[in-house]
């Protein structure tokens, strides 16, 4: 088996416990060579680069689409989360000025901030008071226009059944968007199989890839009922046209790429996927488990109650811990033993170990959260 002394080498891991993973991955090495070459090309042949660069957009949609079940096609690349959902938003064809959006309380307040500013006076946020089935039914049976769906939510960890929670948007004709911003890389997902009408996610996190490197994906059988508004020449069908009074909407996912692209970014995030697909989810997420689990029973041993879910089925790889009356003395206090952590409001210390995290000897370091 895999494990995490066997991959240390692949990554640039930072030295200490580094358990900020639910934040930032931890760059993949093969990515310095893959970047070296892409500003080779720019070096050595200028403009002429581009054909090169689209090819490695194309393989970066091709690797995450193999990684996510989907095809490659229905992925557009994005600069963030909130961006893909703020331009699917944008791009639904609203059949009244009275719509609204079910989302979550305990959803990434980036994204409450864009349902908010979406087409604004005319969406209203349905919340949905807790993430549990029940609750999801009652906000869906309201007819909500859309239903923002987080896998894993980033306060504690906690996992939603995407897989129900979309089967309750078909009965309702609530159009489904799923942010795997936080699962993606850590837990197995199937985009075939959830069948929802979106997706939005970002690299930076479990799949090791950096900021900047976002993306979205679309169900083909509803895209070509949305129209993004924020559009550029590679939006277009055939961006090389150069008639600057006819548009046509590309037929899949690239009609929300907008104008020119940012490489840069795909060069790192390519990198992180290609090697976790190498090492395979179902390994990161086994040893994150095991990792995980024994955490658990070390801070029960000294009193430390888990705010996460306890059950592993219930969770993703984010472990939540309640923390004394100064979290920020703690964090700082802990960084000075080389073991990186954060912090959030009503959630407590985030820790969250990757496949390349080794499992600690001693786990003394816990006795500063009591």
């Amino acid at each position: 088996m895999i494990i995490a002394n066997d991959v240390s080498d692949l990554f640039y891991v930072p030295k200490g416990q580094y358990l900020l993973n639910h934040s930032m991955g931890a760059r993949a090495k093969v990515a310095d060579e893959n970047l070296v070459h892409g500003i080779g090309l720019w070096e050595q042949q200028g403009a002429n680069a581009w054909p090169k660069w689209f090819d490695l957009l194309s393989e970066f949609r091709s690797a995450l689409a193999l990684m996510l079940g989907a095809h490659s096609d229905n992925i557009c690349p994005q600069v963030g989360v909130t961006a893909g959902f703020s331009k699917i938003l944008h791009s639904l064809k609203l059949k009244s000025t009275n719509t609204s959006i079910a989302m979550l309380r305990q959803d990434f307040p980036s994204m409450g901030f864009a349902a908010r500013k979406a087409m604004q006076g005319c969406w209203n946020i349905d919340w949905v008071e807790e993430p549990s089935l029940d609750a999801w039914e009652a906000a869906l049976k309201r007819r909500p226009t859309v239903a923002l769906i987080t896998h894993i939510l980033y306060g504690n960890g906690q996992l939603q059944d995407v897989s129900k929670i979309i089967t309750l948007c078909k009965l309702n004709d609530v159009f489904s968007i799923v942010d795997v911003a936080q699962s993606a890389g850590i837990l197995p997902i199937s985009l075939k199989y959830w069948d929802a009408d979106a997706v939005v996610g970002s690299c930076v996190k479990w799949l090791c890839g950096g900021p900047g490197a976002g993306f979205l994906w679309i169900n083909p059988n509803v895209t070509s009922y949305l129209e993004p508004s924020d559009v550029g020449w590679f939006s277009h069908e055939n961006p090389f046209e150069f008639d600057i009074e006819h548009f046509e909407y590309a037929q899949h996912a690239r009609r929300f790429m907008g104008g020119t692209p940012n490489v840069w970014p795909y060069y790192f995030a390519l990198a992180g996927i290609k090697t976790l697909d190498k090492i395979g989810v179902n390994i990161c997420l086994l040893h994150n488990k095991q990792w995980v689990n024994r955490c658990i029973k070390e801070a029960y041993d000294r009193g430390i109650r888990p705010i996460s879910p306890r059950d592993a089925e219930e969770r993703g790889g984010t472990l939540c811990l309640n923390v004394s009356n100064d979290p920020e003395s703690v964090i700082k206090q802990l960084a000075e033993q080389a073991v990186y952590v954060d912090y959030r409001p009503g959630y407590g210390i985030r820790l969250s170990p990757h496949v390349y995290t080794a499992i600690p000897d001693s786990w003394e370091w816990l006795d500063l959260l009591k």
